[in-house]
């Protein structure tokens, strides 16, 4: 993405020289907000400069005495340009999702993902190569690999590259297309 864009939304956002964990999504107890708050609270401990960048909209967060910075819901070009900004995603949905598209926009953004064991997201992530996959309800654990990766950008840039490939790979329109349309021809040979 255009780093003048990236360099302008940190600025604004007075993010610079911060190592940025997003979250996006609806602010609510069942997406997992409050674990991650706990988690960002183990993470400032080893890194002074972790920062929560939310986007989203729902429940306040008021009274939380962390660095944390809600930017409501943003338009489509605005996310693009949070993904590029941000070191890490983080999805600790507490319900099942069936397929967090978030996960898959930041992944074609060559970020890591750490995200639930719930739902869909075992099926994007593959734990310890593109990302990973945490219980969101171990808290420790999730701020370790958040850690880790904060820690580690040479890891954190291998496991986005590698989730690049495989949303190109595996989750593109023509690839999910071809999927289909092979099941389909497959059954109308097997059916005569």
């Amino acid at each position: 993405f255009d780093q003048k864009a990236v360099t302008a939304f940190k600025k604004r956002n007075n993010l610079e020289d911060k190592k940025i964990i997003l979250f996006s999504g609806r602010i609510s107890e069942e997406k997992g907000i409050f674990q991650i708050i706990q988690a960002l609270d183990l993470v400032l401990r080893e890194i002074p400069n972790a920062l929560l960048l939310v986007a989203g909209s729902g429940a306040r967060l008021d009274n939380v005495n962390l660095p944390i910075r809600s930017l409501g819901w943003l338009g489509h070009e605005e996310m693009k340009i949070a993904y590029s900004a941000c070191d890490v995603l983080v999805v600790p949905s507490l319900i099942f999702d069936s397929f967090p598209t978030v996960i898959l926009e930041a992944m074609a953004a060559k970020k890591p993902v750490v995200g639930t064991c719930f739902g869909g997201t075992p099926e994007i992530i593959i734990d310890g190569e593109t990302g990973y996959i945490i219980n969101p309800y171990d808290i420790k654990t999730m701020a370790d690999r958040i850690t880790d990766l904060l820690k580690n950008p040479e890891k954190a840039g291998e496991f986005g590259k590698k989730g690049y490939e495989r949303a190109r790979d595996f989750f593109s329109l023509k690839h999910q297309a071809e999927t289909y349309l092979s099941f389909y021809v497959s059954r109308k040979h097997a059916l005569g």
